[in-house]
Protein backbone atom coordinates (compact mmCIF):
# COMPACT_ATOMS: atom_id res chain seq x y z
CA UNK A 1 0.00 0.00 0.00
CA UNK A 2 3.07 1.98 0.15
CA UNK A 3 4.01 2.25 -3.35
CA UNK A 4 3.21 5.79 -5.33
CA UNK A 5 4.25 5.42 -8.54
CA UNK A 6 1.20 6.85 -10.67
CA UNK A 7 1.50 4.55 -13.50
CA UNK A 8 0.30 4.82 -17.24
CA UNK A 9 -0.84 3.16 -20.31
CA UNK A 10 -0.69 4.28 -23.93
CA UNK A 11 -0.79 8.01 -24.76
CA UNK A 12 -1.74 8.85 -21.22
CA UNK A 13 1.27 9.93 -18.24
CA UNK A 14 3.19 8.27 -16.28
CA UNK A 15 3.60 9.54 -12.85
CA UNK A 16 4.09 7.00 -11.00
CA UNK A 17 23.59 -13.05 -3.78
CA UNK A 18 21.34 -14.56 -1.14
CA UNK A 19 22.19 -17.12 1.48
CA UNK A 20 21.34 -21.45 0.29
CA UNK A 21 18.38 -22.52 1.90
CA UNK A 22 18.77 -25.23 4.19
CA UNK A 23 16.33 -28.39 3.95
CA UNK A 24 13.42 -27.61 6.59
CA UNK A 25 10.63 -30.61 7.25
CA UNK A 26 9.03 -28.87 9.98
CA UNK A 27 5.74 -26.37 10.02
CA UNK A 28 6.28 -22.71 10.86
CA UNK A 29 3.10 -20.19 11.35
CA UNK A 30 4.69 -16.78 10.41
CA UNK A 31 2.96 -14.20 12.53
CA UNK A 32 3.49 -9.87 11.97
CA UNK A 33 3.28 -8.23 14.80
CA UNK A 34 2.38 -4.68 15.62
CA UNK A 35 4.42 -3.47 18.87
CA UNK A 36 2.74 -0.32 20.14
CA UNK A 37 4.92 2.46 20.36
CA UNK A 38 7.05 1.23 17.38
CA UNK A 39 8.74 3.10 14.47
CA UNK A 40 10.20 1.99 11.40
CA UNK A 41 10.75 3.35 7.65
CA UNK A 42 10.47 1.29 4.90
CA UNK A 43 12.67 2.70 1.62
CA UNK A 44 10.85 1.89 -1.96
CA UNK A 45 12.86 1.79 -5.01
CA UNK A 46 10.06 1.38 -8.26
CA UNK A 47 11.28 1.52 -12.17
CA UNK A 48 8.64 1.82 -14.83
CA UNK A 49 9.95 1.06 -18.35
CA UNK A 50 7.19 1.22 -21.04
CA UNK A 51 7.59 0.62 -24.74
CA UNK A 52 4.05 1.09 -26.62
CA UNK A 53 4.14 0.34 -30.39
CA UNK A 54 1.57 1.91 -32.11
CA UNK A 55 1.42 1.27 -36.59
CA UNK A 56 5.40 0.59 -36.12
CA UNK A 57 6.16 3.38 -34.17
CA UNK A 58 7.65 3.03 -30.30
CA UNK A 59 6.65 5.05 -27.77
CA UNK A 60 8.67 5.04 -25.03
CA UNK A 61 7.84 5.60 -21.07
CA UNK A 62 9.62 5.62 -17.88
CA UNK A 63 10.08 6.74 -14.24
CA UNK A 64 12.16 5.81 -11.21
CA UNK A 65 11.12 6.56 -7.72
CA UNK A 66 12.23 6.32 -4.24
CA UNK A 67 10.60 6.88 -1.75
CA UNK A 68 10.72 6.92 2.38
CA UNK A 69 7.80 6.08 4.44
CA UNK A 70 7.94 5.40 8.43
CA UNK A 71 5.09 4.27 10.27
CA UNK A 72 4.76 4.69 13.62
CA UNK A 73 2.33 2.39 15.59
CA UNK A 74 -0.13 3.69 18.05
CA UNK A 75 -1.72 2.29 21.51
CA UNK A 76 -4.61 -0.04 21.68
CA UNK A 77 -7.87 1.16 22.58
CA UNK A 78 -9.82 -0.93 24.78
CA UNK A 79 -12.17 -2.23 21.74
CA UNK A 80 -8.61 -3.53 20.27
CA UNK A 81 -8.78 -1.18 17.66
CA UNK A 82 -5.01 0.16 16.97
CA UNK A 83 -3.85 3.23 14.54
CA UNK A 84 -0.47 3.13 12.66
CA UNK A 85 0.70 6.46 11.28
CA UNK A 86 2.43 6.46 7.98
CA UNK A 87 4.03 9.69 6.54
CA UNK A 88 6.36 10.17 3.44
CA UNK A 89 9.79 11.47 4.23
CA UNK A 90 11.17 11.95 1.10
CA UNK A 91 11.06 11.43 -2.29
CA UNK A 92 12.91 11.55 -5.54
CA UNK A 93 11.32 10.56 -8.52
CA UNK A 94 12.26 10.84 -12.24
CA UNK A 95 9.69 10.78 -15.29
CA UNK A 96 10.44 10.41 -18.81
CA UNK A 97 6.67 10.97 -21.23
CA UNK A 98 5.40 11.82 -23.94
CA UNK A 99 3.64 14.99 -24.05
CA UNK A 100 5.80 16.32 -21.30
CA UNK A 101 8.89 15.65 -22.03
CA UNK A 102 11.51 14.38 -18.47
CA UNK A 103 10.24 15.82 -15.31
CA UNK A 104 12.72 15.69 -12.11
CA UNK A 105 11.47 16.36 -8.50
CA UNK A 106 13.72 16.08 -5.40
CA UNK A 107 11.93 16.71 -2.20
CA UNK A 108 14.42 18.24 -0.18
CA UNK A 109 14.39 21.14 -2.76
CA UNK A 110 11.23 20.99 -4.06
CA UNK A 111 10.91 24.31 -6.07
CA UNK A 112 13.98 23.21 -8.46
CA UNK A 113 11.46 20.01 -9.66
CA UNK A 114 10.72 20.48 -13.45
CA UNK A 115 7.77 22.83 -13.95
CA UNK A 116 5.03 20.53 -15.77
CA UNK A 117 1.58 19.36 -15.59
CA UNK A 118 1.98 16.80 -13.19
CA UNK A 119 4.47 18.74 -10.76
CA UNK A 120 1.97 19.62 -8.35
CA UNK A 121 0.74 16.12 -8.13
CA UNK A 122 4.14 14.75 -7.53
CA UNK A 123 4.46 17.18 -4.91
CA UNK A 124 1.41 16.53 -3.22
CA UNK A 125 2.49 12.69 -2.76
CA UNK A 126 5.88 13.84 -1.69
CA UNK A 127 3.88 15.24 1.68
CA UNK A 128 1.46 12.35 1.95
CA UNK A 129 0.32 11.09 5.21
CA UNK A 130 -2.43 8.62 6.06
CA UNK A 131 -3.59 6.31 9.30
CA UNK A 132 -4.36 2.91 8.89
CA UNK A 133 -6.65 1.30 11.78
CA UNK A 134 -6.14 -2.66 13.00
CA UNK A 135 -9.57 -4.06 14.49
CA UNK A 136 -8.18 -6.82 17.42
CA UNK A 137 -7.47 -9.86 15.10
CA UNK A 138 -5.35 -7.43 13.09
CA UNK A 139 -7.50 -7.00 10.07
CA UNK A 140 -7.46 -3.59 8.46
CA UNK A 141 -11.06 -1.61 9.64
CA UNK A 142 -9.83 1.71 7.13
CA UNK A 143 -7.14 3.77 5.78
CA UNK A 144 -8.00 7.56 6.16
CA UNK A 145 -5.75 10.63 5.13
CA UNK A 146 -4.47 9.80 1.70
CA UNK A 147 -6.95 11.94 -0.14
CA UNK A 148 -5.91 14.92 1.53
CA UNK A 149 -2.91 15.23 -0.67
CA UNK A 150 -5.30 16.01 -3.07
CA UNK A 151 -6.67 19.18 -1.72
CA UNK A 152 -5.47 22.47 -3.57
CA UNK A 153 -4.67 20.29 -6.99
CA UNK A 154 -6.92 21.51 -10.20
CA UNK A 155 -9.44 19.62 -10.51
CA UNK A 156 -8.44 17.58 -14.02
CA UNK A 157 -5.81 16.51 -11.45
CA UNK A 158 -7.97 15.60 -8.47
CA UNK A 159 -10.50 13.50 -10.83
CA UNK A 160 -7.79 11.52 -13.16
CA UNK A 161 -6.67 10.37 -9.30
CA UNK A 162 -9.84 9.76 -7.27
CA UNK A 163 -10.13 6.20 -7.92
CA UNK A 164 -6.42 5.43 -6.83
CA UNK A 165 -7.50 7.01 -3.27
CA UNK A 166 -10.19 5.81 -2.77
CA UNK A 167 -11.11 4.92 1.06
CA UNK A 168 -12.18 1.53 0.14
CA UNK A 169 -9.82 0.61 -2.57
CA UNK A 170 -7.08 1.21 0.29
CA UNK A 171 -8.42 -0.80 2.43
CA UNK A 172 -8.45 -3.59 -0.04
CA UNK A 173 -4.72 -2.75 -0.70
CA UNK A 174 -3.87 -2.67 3.21
CA UNK A 175 -5.67 -6.07 3.62
CA UNK A 176 -4.19 -7.51 0.43
CA UNK A 177 -0.62 -6.41 1.93
CA UNK A 178 -1.40 -8.37 5.37
CA UNK A 179 -2.50 -11.32 3.50
CA UNK A 180 0.09 -11.88 1.64
CA UNK A 181 1.65 -13.72 4.94
CA UNK A 182 -1.28 -16.56 5.34
CA UNK A 183 -2.24 -17.23 8.95
CA UNK A 184 -1.64 -20.80 9.01
CA UNK A 185 1.19 -23.60 9.79
CA UNK A 186 3.51 -23.54 6.52
CA UNK A 187 6.06 -26.47 5.41
CA UNK A 188 8.67 -25.57 2.72
CA UNK A 189 6.91 -25.73 -0.68
CA UNK A 190 3.53 -24.77 0.07
CA UNK A 191 1.81 -22.37 -2.10
CA UNK A 192 -0.95 -19.67 -2.09
CA UNK A 193 -2.71 -17.20 -4.53
CA UNK A 194 -3.92 -13.78 -4.44
CA UNK A 195 -5.06 -11.14 -6.58
CA UNK A 196 -3.78 -7.39 -6.52
CA UNK A 197 -5.51 -5.02 -8.09
CA UNK A 198 -3.65 -1.33 -8.94
CA UNK A 199 -5.42 1.11 -10.38
CA UNK A 200 -3.95 3.64 -12.55
CA UNK A 201 -5.20 7.07 -13.83
CA UNK A 202 -8.10 7.60 -16.13
CA UNK A 203 -9.98 4.70 -15.17
CA UNK A 204 -7.32 2.16 -15.59
CA UNK A 205 -6.21 -1.13 -13.97
CA UNK A 206 -3.78 -3.98 -13.60
CA UNK A 207 -4.65 -7.01 -11.77
CA UNK A 208 -2.23 -9.29 -10.90
CA UNK A 209 -2.69 -13.28 -10.20
CA UNK A 210 -0.31 -13.77 -7.95
CA UNK A 211 1.36 -17.33 -7.05
CA UNK A 212 3.63 -17.35 -3.52
CA UNK A 213 5.19 -20.35 -2.37
CA UNK A 214 7.36 -20.83 1.24
CA UNK A 215 11.00 -21.44 0.96
CA UNK A 216 11.80 -21.77 4.41
CA UNK A 217 14.51 -20.16 6.03
CA UNK A 218 17.36 -18.42 5.38
CA UNK A 219 20.06 -15.73 6.42
CA UNK A 220 21.20 -12.42 5.92
CA UNK A 221 23.52 -9.75 8.06
CA UNK A 222 23.49 -12.74 10.75
CA UNK A 223 19.73 -12.20 10.66
CA UNK A 224 17.44 -15.59 10.81
CA UNK A 225 14.81 -14.56 7.63
CA UNK A 226 11.81 -16.91 6.01
CA UNK A 227 11.84 -16.59 2.12
CA UNK A 228 8.44 -16.38 0.16
CA UNK A 229 9.06 -16.38 -3.30
CA UNK A 230 6.65 -14.34 -5.96
CA UNK A 231 5.42 -15.27 -9.55
CA UNK A 232 2.58 -13.34 -11.47
CA UNK A 233 0.71 -16.50 -13.40
CA UNK A 234 -2.12 -14.21 -14.93
CA UNK A 235 -2.45 -9.92 -15.33
CA UNK A 236 -5.77 -8.51 -16.98
CA UNK A 237 -6.15 -4.77 -18.13
CA UNK A 238 -9.36 -3.12 -17.50
CA UNK A 239 -10.05 0.47 -18.75
CA UNK A 240 -13.83 2.15 -17.08
CA UNK A 241 -14.98 5.29 -16.66
CA UNK A 242 -13.02 6.64 -19.44
CA UNK A 243 -14.73 8.98 -21.91
CA UNK A 244 -11.86 9.37 -24.37
CA UNK A 245 -10.20 5.75 -24.35
CA UNK A 246 -11.86 2.81 -24.51
CA UNK A 247 -10.61 -0.61 -24.39
CA UNK A 248 -11.48 -2.84 -27.17
CA UNK A 249 -9.08 -6.19 -26.69
CA UNK A 250 -6.74 -6.88 -24.22
CA UNK A 251 -3.88 -10.08 -24.42
CA UNK A 252 -1.14 -9.90 -21.76
CA UNK A 253 0.52 -12.35 -20.31
CA UNK A 254 3.65 -12.70 -17.52
CA UNK A 255 7.13 -12.97 -19.84
CA UNK A 256 8.95 -12.76 -17.01
CA UNK A 257 8.50 -12.54 -13.15
CA UNK A 258 10.60 -12.69 -9.94
CA UNK A 259 9.11 -11.76 -6.63
CA UNK A 260 10.46 -12.64 -3.12
CA UNK A 261 9.95 -11.48 0.17
CA UNK A 262 12.24 -12.05 3.51
CA UNK A 263 10.31 -11.89 6.91
CA UNK A 264 12.36 -11.41 9.73
CA UNK A 265 9.49 -13.81 12.06
CA UNK A 266 11.40 -12.43 15.54
CA UNK A 267 10.15 -9.00 14.93
CA UNK A 268 7.35 -9.60 12.86
CA UNK A 269 7.97 -7.35 9.78
CA UNK A 270 8.79 -7.73 6.49
CA UNK A 271 12.38 -7.24 6.51
CA UNK A 272 13.18 -6.72 2.58
CA UNK A 273 10.85 -7.34 -0.76
CA UNK A 274 11.85 -7.68 -4.46
CA UNK A 275 9.70 -8.13 -7.48
CA UNK A 276 10.30 -7.65 -10.98
CA UNK A 277 7.23 -8.48 -13.24
CA UNK A 278 7.78 -8.19 -16.98
CA UNK A 279 4.45 -8.02 -19.29
CA UNK A 280 4.01 -8.00 -23.05
CA UNK A 281 1.34 -8.61 -25.23
CA UNK A 282 -1.46 -6.59 -27.53
CA UNK A 283 -3.94 -4.77 -26.95
CA UNK A 284 -6.48 -2.82 -28.99
CA UNK A 285 -7.75 0.87 -27.96
CA UNK A 286 -10.56 3.03 -29.22
CA UNK A 287 -10.20 6.91 -29.29
CA UNK A 288 -12.23 9.05 -31.52
CA UNK A 289 -14.21 6.66 -33.36
CA UNK A 290 -10.75 4.81 -34.65
CA UNK A 291 -9.02 1.84 -33.44
CA UNK A 292 -5.79 1.75 -32.22
CA UNK A 293 -3.88 -1.62 -32.09
CA UNK A 294 -0.71 -1.64 -29.79
CA UNK A 295 2.64 -4.20 -28.69
CA UNK A 296 3.00 -3.17 -25.21
CA UNK A 297 6.20 -4.13 -23.41
CA UNK A 298 5.87 -2.82 -19.71
CA UNK A 299 8.80 -3.95 -17.21
CA UNK A 300 7.78 -2.91 -13.44
CA UNK A 301 10.39 -3.27 -10.74
CA UNK A 302 10.10 -2.88 -7.17
CA UNK A 303 12.55 -3.11 -4.00
CA UNK A 304 12.06 -2.27 -0.48
CA UNK A 305 14.20 -2.52 2.62
CA UNK A 306 13.40 -1.69 6.06
CA UNK A 307 14.79 -0.03 8.28
CA UNK A 308 14.58 1.76 11.36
Amino acid sequence: MHRLLIGSLAFLWVVSGWCGLPPVSAQVTLVRKYVEGDTRAQSIDTSLKQTLTINGANVDTSSQQNMVVRAKVGKRTAEGELSIEYAVESMQQTIKAPGIGEVTFDSVNPDKATDSPITPLIKAASKAKWVMTLDRENKVVSVTGRDASLEGLEERLKEAFKASLDPAYLKKQAQHEIDRIPARALKVGDTWELEETQRLEAGQSLTFANRYQYQGETEQDGRKLHRIDVTVTKVTLTIEGNDLVKLVKSDLKPAKTSGKLLLDATAGWVFSEQHSPQIKGTIVLSAGGQEFPADLDLLIENSTASRR
